[in-house]
């Protein structure tokens, strides 16, 4: 899914980096967290539950903020997706009752390292 963006010049255009106080600095990849799901569209679970999950004001101030990957929870369903040069993670583990949880392939790596 969605990979970094730009040059690293740090410009208003690279979603996900931010720039040097002074605007000339090196690029800085920015990752956000939540508890709460961002918008009701990254809920992949049960669609009568659809209208209950997602916070409109959550989903402005990450839509704002402009990171590279924006790190969710709450419904214990993973997702991974890209919306507006922006990756949404849930990795949940699911439920402790279901036969996968606490399996280790569900973890996922949200930034290489160099």
């Amino acid at each position: 899914s969605g990979s970094g963006s730009g040059s690293g010049s740090g410009s208003g255009s690279d979603a996900g980096r931010v720039g040097g106080l002074d605007g000339d600095g090196p690029a800085s990849v920015v990752i956000s967290f939540s508890h709460f799901i961002p918008s009701s569209s990254l809920y992949p679970g049960r669609p009568d539950l659809r209208n209950v999950m997602g916070s409109e004001e959550l989903r402005r101030d990450v839509e704002d903020l402009k990171p590279h990957t924006h790190v969710f929870g709450h419904s214990h369903i993973a997702c991974d997706r890209t919306k507006g040069g922006t990756r949404y993670v849930q990795c949940s583990l699911g439920y402790p009752q279901d036969p996968s949880w606490n399996r280790s392939e569900y973890l996922s790596l949200l930034w290489p390292r160099p």
